[in-house]
C-alpha cells in the first residue's frame, strides 16, 4: 500500500510541475523494494527515468494571461470614478492625472458621463496601450453643459496584479 501512495505521490508532483518532489516521491518507492526484488526495484527506476529527462509542464503566467481583463476593470473604474465626481476613486485608477485638471474638473460639474469604445489592449510586458473613442458630458454646478469627445489613447503599466493608467493622450477630443 505504501508503495502504491508513493508512485501516486509522484505521479501527482509530476502532474503539477513539482520536479524535485516527484523525484523525491519516485526515489521513496525505489528504497521501500526489498533488495532481492529487482523486478520492483527496475519497475521504481523506469517510472522515476521520464521524471529526471522531461522537463516539467510550462507554468501558465496568470497575471498576463488576465491583463485585458484588469485593464478593462481600470477603465471601468476609470468611468465610474468621473461618474461619480469622485477624485481619490480618479486618483486611485489614474495616479499621475494632472493635480490641477483634476481638482477643477471635479469642482467645477456636478455629473458627468463617459463613454468609451475602446480597441483590445496592445499589452507588452508590464505596459499596455488602448485606443479608444471617448465621449465627455457633463453638467456644470454654475449651469450648462460641456461636451467632448475623439480619439483618446490610453497607456496603462502593471502594479503587482493591478493595472494603472499612466497617462492619457487626450489631444483628439474635441
Amino acid at each position: 500500500m505504501r508503495l502504491e501512495t508513493l508512485r501516486q505521490e509522484a505521479t501527482n508532483a509530476y502532474d503539477r510541475g513539482d520536479r524535485e518532489a516527484a523525484l523525491s516521491a519516485a526515489s521513496a518507492v525505489v528504497q521501500l523494494v526489498p533488495d532481492n526484488d529487482y523486478r520492483r526495484a527496475r519497475a521504481g527506476l523506469d517510472a522515476a527515468a521520464p521524471l529526471a529527462q522531461t522537463a516539467p509542464p510550462e507554468r501558465v503566467d496568470t497575471a498576463a494571461a488576465n491583463a485585458p481583463a484588469a485593464i478593462t476593470r481600470a477603465l471601468a473604474r476609470y468611468q465610474a470614478a468621473y461618474q461619480g465626481v469622485d477624485a481619490a476613486a480618479l486618483e486611485s485608477v489614474y495616479p499621475n492625472v494632472p493635480p490641477r485638471a483634476m481638482l477643477d474638473a471635479m469642482e467645477s460639474f456636478s455629473m458627468y458621463e463617459v463613454e468609451l469604445i475602446r480597441q483590445p489592449p496592445v499589452i507588452s510586458g508590464d505596459t499596455a496601450t488602448v485606443e479608444t473613442q471617448l465621449s465627455f458630458s457633463a453638467r456644470r454646478k454654475a449651469g450648462g453643459t460641456a461636451q467632448a469627445d475623439g480619439p483618446a489613447t490610453f497607456e496603462f503599466r502593471r502594479e503587482g496584479a493591478d493595472w494603472l493608467i499612466a497617462q492619457i493622450d487626450m489631444s483628439g477630443v474635441g
